[in-house]
This record gives C-alpha cells, sequence and structure tokens, in this order.
C-alpha cells in the first residue's frame, strides 16, 4: 500500500478563502456595505465578492478578475486582493499573480495586528508566493539619474517606488526602457530564465548642453541721405539747336558772301571799274545784290545763333532737386540751397534770370 502525499497549500488556500465568504466575513461585509451606500445606493463589496466567487467556481477567471477588483477597490480587504491573484494564476499571468500576492502578504501582515483573521489570508498569500517563486524572473532596474525618469519594463510602467526592488516579470527576454524628462533615453534588453534575478542598469548619459542664443544684433541707424535728381534741362537741349543753327547761318554767310564777291569782282573788272549801264549786266548786278542780301541775314542769324545758343548751354542745365542731410539739431533732414538760372525770352524782349531754392 502507498501513502498519498499532500501539500499544506491548498488547505492554507481553501482555509483563507472560507473566511472570505459570504458567511464568515462579517467585517468584510459590513465594509462593504458601508462602501456601497457611499457610492450612492450601488452594490457592495460583499455583493461584488459573491458574485465574483460564483464566476471564479464556474472557472470565469476573466469575468471573476474584474469584479473582485471592484470588491477590493470599496473594500480594501486582502481577503478580495487574494482572490485577484488565485484569477491571475488561473489566467496564467504567473509573474502579475506573484505581485499580487506578495502584495496581499504585506497588507495581511498589517491588517493582522489588529485583526487576527487576516493571518490566515497572509499565510495563504505567502504560500502562494512561495510556489510561484520558481515559475518567475526577476529583475531590479537601477538608472543613473531616477529622478524626472519613466521606466517601463515589457511595456508595463514602474513607479519609482519599486526602482532598485525586485519586480516579477515572465521568464525569458526582459525589455527595459527608460525615459528621462529632458529627452534623453536609455534601453537594455536581458534574458532571465524561471527561478532567476537579474540586476539591469540603465545610464542615460550626459544631460544636453544648453545651447546659448547668439548676442543680438545691433543695428546701427545712419543718417538717411537723399541724392539730388535732375529735372528739366529742355533749355540746353534747345540751345543747343539754337547754337547749330546760328552755326549754320554763319556757313550761309560765308558762302553767299563769297559768291557776291565774285560778282563784284567780275562787273568792277569787266566794267573798269566804272559804273555798269550795259543791259546786258542787269542780271549779274541783281545776283549780287540778293547774295549780299543773302549773306548779310546768314551773318544776323548766326551771330545771333551763336550767341542765344551757347547762353541757353551754359544757363540752362537740368535742375537740380535741394538734397536732404540730416539737421545738427534734430537730425531731421533738411535742403540744400541750390542756384539755378534760366534764359527768358518773350515778345517784349530777352534776359537771363537766376534764382537760388532752399
Amino acid at each position: 500500500m502507498h501513502r498519498l502525499r499532500t501539500s499544506p497549500l491548498p488547505c492554507l488556500v481553501a482555509f483563507a478563502l472560507a473566511l472570505a465568504s459570504p458567511l464568515s466575513a462579517s467585517a468584510d461585509r459590513g465594509e462593504g456595505e458601508k462602501a456601497g451606500a457611499a457610492e450612492g445606493g450601488g452594490p457592495s463589496a460583499q455583493d461584488l465578492y459573491s458574485g465574483a466567487q460564483k464566476l471564479f467556481d464556474k472557472g470565469s477567471y476573466a469575468e471573476a478578475l474584474i469584479a473582485f477588483r471592484q470588491a477590493y477597490n470599496l473594500s480594501g480587504s486582502p481577503n478580495a486582493r487574494l482572490m485577484i491573484g488565485q484569477c491571475l494564476i488561473g489566467l496564467g499571468k504567473t509573474a502579475d499573480a506573484y505581485e499580487e500576492m506578495a502584495a496581499t502578504e504585506r497588507e495581511a501582515a498589517e491588517k493582522a495586528a489588529s485583526e487576527p483573521k487576516y493571518e490566515a489570508t497572509r499565510k495563504a498569500a505567502a504560500a502562494q508566493v512561495s510556489a510561484l517563486a520558481p515559475r518567475v524572473a526577476k529583475v531590479s532596474i537601477a538608472v543613473s539619474e531616477p529622478e524626472g525618469v519613466k521606466v517601463t519594463v515589457n511595456g508595463a510602467v514602474v513607479s519609482g517606488a519599486r526602482l532598485g526592488a525586485e519586480i516579477a516579470v515572465e521568464p525569458g527576454s526582459v525589455l527595459v526602457l527608460a525615459t528621462h524628462a529632458d529627452g534623453r533615453t536609455a534601453r537594455a534588453e536581458r534574458t532571465v530564465g524561471a527561478g532567476e534575478s537579474a540586476v539591469i542598469e540603465l545610464s542615460l548619459g550626459d544631460r544636453p548642453r544648453k545651447v546659448d542664443s547668439p548676442p543680438p544684433t545691433e543695428v546701427v541707424k545712419r543718417p538717411v541721405v537723399v541724392e539730388p535728381s535732375e529735372t528739366g534741362g529742355g533749355v540746353r537741349k534747345a540751345g543747343f539747336a539754337v547754337a547749330a543753327a546760328g552755326a549754320a547761318g554763319m556757313a550761309v554767310f560765308g558762302i553767299t558772301g563769297a559768291l557776291a564777291q565774285g560778282k563784284f569782282s567780275q562787273l568792277e573788272q569787266e566794267c573798269g571799274g566804272l559804273r555798269c549801264t550795259d543791259s546786258r549786266y542787269g542780271e549779274v548786278v541783281d545776283s549780287g545784290k540778293t547774295l549780299s542780301t543773302a549773306s548779310t541775314a546768314g551773318l544776323i542769324a548766326g551771330i545771333a545763333g551763336l550767341a542765344g545758343g551757347t547762353a541757353m548751354i551754359v544757363f540752362g542745365g537740368p535742375k537740380r532737386s535741394a538734397p536732404l542731410t540730416p539737421s545738427s539739431t534734430g537730425g531731421s533732414p533738411r535742403s540744400v540751397p541750390v542756384s539755378q538760372a534760366a534764359i527768358a525770352v518773350s515778345p517784349a524782349g530777352a534776359g537771363v534770370r537766376c534764382t537760388v531754392v532752399f
């Protein structure tokens, strides 16, 4: 005959669950009813616990997990948290179940000091922690600058209080990411087997340098000087035309004068220096008179054109607008006097006019 060996773990868990049942957990029921009333007449913690227990007994661990967490949030009872861990075991989430059982053991130990009934809950949680320990991996996270750092382990956020403490994870590859508030990041990946522990260190490196902004560029204000512009100039242009006409008049004077002198020399030679009375020289005389008149007119026109054109060229230049320069008193622009000259021609006569513009 063989003797059957039994483990004390199922007995401890069953005993703790019996304490957490609706018939024996009167204190939890009172707390749950009080909490339920505080929520405006919703289900009490005891009602949630009882419904979750039925779901658990049927193997509906996911639904039971939700209800047990609601009961725990209302009552804060370690018994409800113990059942949360049991649901996680049923769902195969070994690492999460280990963390819940470890937390249940701590809470039950604190409450057992004043409420001895929770001692059984503590022992049941401790037994589960011992049973799950060989099936999980454990890591401790060390960050070079823990302040202002967000750390995740396999995507789950780790609170600052857990940094440096052992955290249960599923065996295998463990990915740890650290992100500092200033943008620096660190990454580490380690393979940790079941029942093993590892310390993963992360260094964020040097702080980013603060780039000093360049000093503002000094803007030097310089006085604005508006260069004078030229306007007009039509008199000078006309002066060149008048002078050209005068030159043409002088040319007519020279040519016609020479021809007239030729006619005079012909008459003087053929008439012996006397007045010619022969009618056949009438045409030569008339031609000489015409040339003489044309020569005189050309001379007058040439002299007037050259004199007038020269004056127009000299005094009829373009007008220059007054340049603007900074005032020595207030810095505002002021005008510089510019002298101008012009020739005025009218039926009454001609004259030269000089003006000064300010």
